[in-house]
């Protein structure tokens, strides 16, 4: 009977184990430098070399000249331990499978008393140590901790997870890993060298990969392969079929199908591979595997490519260069990617040709969707859009005139069809496509959407937008906005034309995008704004601090804040007169008074349509404040009346002389020390807010009575009340006077005369 051919070359010293240095290397180094333990384990997939390195490191310690790295292979000790030996009666394998129970480690304790009968140490080997019961394992605890000085361990093992961590902790641990095709490949050929046989292009690849790593797994396929050679040449069509994979030919042709997005001639190949009597599991294994060299020689380039793939036929290797050149790097990795999913889920199918037609449909759904993408003809840009030089917030009546007449004048207008128009161009200036960058297709997608969703991503709000691609199955469309306002107005925006009417606008923004720029594209905000601050997400704000950003989008809409809307020229001129310039106090303090009526506090509420593209209108984030906020509200709203009580004050005196410039400031510098002020001093504070109202003869109700008549509040860019309903969604509306005690407001002021 043949000895196999795994046994036959059994190495027996650590330069004949292949592909184990980081084992053998330092088992070399610690024998020539006499520093042995007393137990070993050696852990790693089967067939790596466990075994025999434990006989290696026996014979090693156990040879006359030893111990040493290199063993004599004269001595009668070397000579049991070798390849074919009978074996040493000093050296002990156990298989732990069979013997792993209490008794079993009793015996091996008992015999572990007795001294060596010839060589230097008694060693025992446990083969699939894995196996031993934890009851067994606890029995040899005391020995494998302080054993005789005549007594050696060597634990084998393929899952050392299993091995108590109580003996894993009293040993020299080793892993073995699989060996790699790249140092298998030439030691395969050694062995056919040497046995005579030729292996034609592409034998050795199969069987390493019918051994998957393993040493042993392949030299027993390729011993399998030599039995069945024809005159000394094994034939990659026996190799093929014998190890059951699919021919080269039907893998070819499903390739060639997909690139030529033929269906018919691809469920004709899947027919093939039912009718022939392959594997599906294999075939699409096969099939992954074409793919991965695909991937390598688009991705590495044909060079590269061969070094790796260089077991191949000349006829092969033109294929594949056929191949890959039809085909992108994108297209190739999502295919490997539905094939990897696809081989996952094929371990318990029910009906092997019903996956693989499933397979082939998804395949060629792919190729079909890339084919019409535009985004084949779109290249990641990183381009600054040109800024305009005044900004203008979003939905203001001056910011809409502008960025009209600036995104008029700065990008034309393109034709509806951009294929034809640019295939038009193409054809008559020359024959390459004509290349759209992403600002380009950013600015037709912008011309495409409603009024109402253009206004938050033109370009003064939206100046960069890139195509961020270091993911290809994730591709994102980052926006950079002016500054963060700008992107929490189009966060929490709503459209109101049909037929979007009710989505919220990054929802529109995104179906549109997908059209444009590839179903696998989101968009995605970019972590800092075009003025250099950093974006926080309104997702991930505190309720306060989400209030005052609604709020301020609230007063910016309206243009009742300074430098946004009509008010602008007005505050402009105001401050023109001031002797005081832009920085007059007494124009803070009219900013401020405006901004009292919408001084309260809004619900905080986790809607941003960055972190869940769900549809909610914006009418149900902002809505009345919580009780627990009342508190901090109403101490607020005490410090405001105090500023305004002196601000107004301040308002009745001349400003035409210098010394009551310097008591304006003064008196400025005397408001900004009082809001700084420590909540210890609120009771002061709401003294002086009392003594300053009863002085004046005017309370809390007056003065929203006072405020609501006046004049200088009608303007045109305020919002009317039919606005303010269809803004906050209002289903009723009740009036109440300035006295009448259901007033919120007098509500308020009634609550703190009775807090105090």
């Amino acid at each position: 009977m043949a000895l196999a051919l795994y046994r036959r070359y059994r190495p027996d010293t650590f330069e004949g184990v292949i592909g184990q240095n980081q084992v053998t290397i330092p088992l070399i180094r610690a024998l020539d430098q006499g520093k042995i333990t007393h137990a070993y384990l050696f852990s790693g997939p089967r067939g790596c070399g466990k075994t025999s390195s434990a006989r290696i490191l026996a014979r090693c310690i156990n040879c006359e000249q030893g111990p040493t790295s290199k063993p004599c292979g004269k001595c009668q000790s070397c000579k049991d331990l070798a390849t074919g030996g009978p074996g040493s009666i000093d050296v002990v394998e156990i298989d732990a499978a069979s013997h792993n129970g209490v008794d079993d480690a009793r015996e091996l304790r008992e015999r572990a008393g007795f001294a060596p009968a010839r060589d230097r140490y008694k060693i025992f080997i446990l083969d699939e140590a894995h196996m031993v019961t934890p009851q067994g394992f606890n029995a040899l605890l005391k020995i494998v901790e302080e054993p005789p000085e005549h007594v050696m361990f060597i634990f084998a093992t393929t899952e050392p997870d299993k091995v108590i961590g109580t003996i894993r902790s009293r040993t020299h641990h080793y892993p073995f890993r699989l060996v790699p095709p790249e140092v298998m490949g030439p030691y395969l050929e050694s062995i056919c060298q040497k046995e005579g046989i030729k292996a034609q292009k592409g034998v050795l690849r199969l069987a390493m990969r019918a051994g998957g790593g393993s040493m042993r797994d392949t030299l027993s396929v390729l011993d399998q392969l030599m039995i069945g050679s024809v005159d000394g040449v094994i034939s990659l069509d026996s190799a093929v079929a014998l190890l059951g994979f699919t021919p080269s030919n039907l893998i070819g042709d499903v390739v060639d199908a997909l690139i030529e997005k033929d269906g018919a001639k691809l469920y004709e190949t899947v027919q093939k591979v039912i009718v022939g009597g392959f594997d599906s599991r294999k075939f699409v294994e096969d099939l992954l595997g074409r793919l991965r060299d695909l991937l390598l020689l688009a991705s590495a380039g044909v060079d590269s490519a061969k070094n790796l793939l260089g077991d191949l036929s000349p006829e092969d290797m033109q294929v594949l260069q056929r191949q890959s050149s039809q085909l992108t790097l994108r297209s190739l990795s999502r295919m490997a990617e539905i094939v990897n999913n696809a081989f996952s889920g094929m371990a318990n199918a029910v009906s092997p040709r019903m996956n693989l037609e499933i397979l082939v449909a998804r395949l060629l759904c792919t190729r079909t969707d890339s084919s019409e993408n535009i985004q084949t003809q779109v290249y990641a840009k990183n381009v600054e859009a040109p800024k305009a030089n005044v900004k203008h917030f979003i939905g203001s009546a001056a910011a809409n005139a502008i960025e009209t007449a600036e995104t008029a004048a700065k990008w034309p207008e393109q034709p509806e069809n951009a294929n034809a128009s640019t295939n038009a161009n193409a054809s008559a200036t020359t024959s390459a496509p004509q290349i759209l960058d992403v600002d380009e297709a950013w600015n037709n997608l912008v011309k495409s959407l409603p009024s109402d969703v253009r206004e938050y991503v033109e370009r003064n709000h939206v100046p960069k937008v890139r195509l961020d691609e270091s993911n290809p199955l994730k591709r994102k469309l980052v926006l950079t906005f002016d500054e963060p306002i700008s992107q929490h107005a189009f966060a929490l925006a709503l459209c109101t034309t049909a037929p979007y009417d009710g989505k919220k606008v990054p929802v529109v923004v995104m179906s549109k995008v997908k059209d444009v720029f590839g179903k696998d594209v989101s968009i995605a905000p970019d972590s800092v704004a075009e003025n250099g601050q950093k974006v926080e997400s309104v997702a991930k704000m505190d309720p306060q601090k989400l209030a005052q950003v609604k709020r301020e989008l609230l007063m910016r809409k309206a243009g009742i804040v300074k430098g946004f809307g009509k008010n602008t020229s007005e505050k402009s001129e105001l401050n023109a007169d001031s002797p005081l310039g832009g920085d007059n106090p007494l124009d803070n303090s009219l900013d401020d008074h405006l901004d009292n009526p919408l001084d309260d506090h809004l619900d905080a509420s986790q809607d941003d349509a960055w972190a869940s593209m769900a549809s909610a209108p914006m009418g149900d984030a902002i809505a009345p404040a919580r009780a627990q906020n009342k508190t901090q509200s109403q101490d607020k709203t005490q410090q405001s009346q105090a500023l305004h009580s002196q601000q107004e004050k301040q308002a009745i005196k001349p400003v035409n002389s210098a010394q009551n410039v310097q008591e304006t400031q003064e008196s400025y510098q005397s408001q900004e020390s009082l809001q700084e002020q420590a909540p210890s001093q609120e009771s002061s504070q709401e003294s002086s807010q009392a003594q300053t109202h009863s002085a004046e003869g005017i309370n809390g109700a007056q003065e929203d009575e006072c405020s609501m008549q006046d004049e200088s509040l009608e303007s045109a860019t305020n919002l009317s009340i039919d606005d303010l309903e269809k803004m906050f969604e209002v289903k009723s509306v009740k009036e109440f006077g300035a006295s009448d005690p259901n007033n919120p407001k007098n509500a308020h002021a009634r609550k703190r005369k009775q807090e105090e």
